[in-house]
C-alpha cells in the first residue's frame, strides 16, 4: 500500500525508505508523455538528490531494495533505468534479464571505478547503453538521457 508522505512523494514502506515514486503534479501523474525512469541506488542521499534533478523530465520510481529493483523492472512499464551500482556477477545477470525481458530499455550504470571491478565492467557493457564514473558531470548524463529517449522515440 503506497502512503504520502509529502507533496509530489509516495513511499512504499513506510518503516524503511525502500522506493519512492516523485510525481510534479497530478497531471504529470497522467502525462503519457512523460518518461518513466527507474533509478537504483543503496546511497538514498545520493539518490534523492540525483532524483530532483531528473523529476522535471521524467516519471521518477526510486529503490534502494535490489529485490524491490527487480520486481519493478520486471513488472511495470519502464522507458529507461539508471542503476548506481558497481558491476558484479550478480549485477551482469540482472542487467542480462532486463536485456531478455526487453532489449529496448536503456539501462545506465553509474559507479566509482576501481581495478577490482575492470573485468566485470567490460562485461556488462553489452547489457547497459552507457556507464558513469563517479564522479560524473550531470550534463552528461543529460546529453546520453536525451540521446536514448530520441532513439527509443
Amino acid at each position: 500500500m503506497n502512503h504520502i508522505v509529502d507533496q509530489g512523494c509516495l513511499i512504499n514502506n513506510p518503516e524503511f525508505i525502500n522506493t519512492v515514486q516523485f510525481k510534479l503534479s497530478e497531471t504529470e501523474l497522467n502525462d503519457s508523455f512523460m518518461k518513466k525512469l527507474v533509478l537504483y541506488s543503496t546511497d538514498f542521499l545520493f539518490s534523492y538528490s540525483f532524483l530532483n534533478y531528473l523529476q522535471n523530465k521524467f516519471n521518477v520510481t526510486l529503490t534502494t531494495n535490489l529485490s524491490e529493483f527487480k520486481e519493478i523492472v520486471s513488472h511495470i512499464h519502464t522507458d529507461i533505468i539508471i542503476m548506481d551500482i558497481e558491476p558484479s556477477k550478480s549485477i551482469e545477470l540482472i542487467c542480462q534479464d532486463i536485456h531478455q525481458l526487453n532489449n529496448n530499455i536503456p539501462i545506465i550504470l553509474i559507479y566509482v571505478f576501481n581495478d577490482r571491478v575492470k573485468s566485470f565492467d567490460e562485461k556488462i557493457r553489452k547489457y547497459v547503453n552507457a556507464v558513469f564514473y563517479k564522479p560524473f558531470d550531470l550534463s552528461e548524463i543529460s546529453v546520453e538521457l536525451d540521446g536514448l529517449m530520441q532513439k527509443e522515440a
